[in-house]
């Protein structure tokens, strides 16, 4: 059973679990005794040395694991075996804002919004 939740203990998969609201999700899932795999390909779209920080509190738990890496370019196969392991998926990964929706940044923010999205859905 969770400690604050009264439920049962899940293992559940977090996405952009370095960015703001990400990392408050982690920090209460863990909170409620859940065991949380969290993605996250730290992107420069705003300091990565803030992503680090927001989820420098969780490196050493032991109900906490993060794989870092890209949702639009791992491998299926990958992404299969990564969800296959859990019992909740909570997706919070994405660049944030909407100026980068059009002009010179839509590719990258289509490819982080749209097709990691897609990917993670057909995984």
């Amino acid at each position: 059973m969770g400690r604050n939740c009264g439920c049962v203990v899940v293992r559940v998969l977090v996405t952009g679990c370095a960015g703001f609201i990400g990392s408050w999700v982690v920090e209460k899932l863990l909170g409620e005794g859940h065991e949380v795999i969290c993605v996250d390909c730290f992107t420069r779209y705003y300091s990565v040395r803030l992503k680090e920080f927001n989820v420098r509190g969780f490196v050493s738990h032991p109900r906490f694991r993060l794989f870092r890496f890209d949702l639009s370019s791992a491998s299926m196969g990958e992404l299969v075996r990564l969800v296959s392991r859990v019992d909740c998926v909570i997706h919070e990964a994405a660049q944030p804002g909407v100026r980068s929706s059009w002009g010179e940044g839509f590719e990258e923010y289509v490819r982080h919004n749209v097709l990691a999205t897609q990917r993670l859905l057909e995984a």
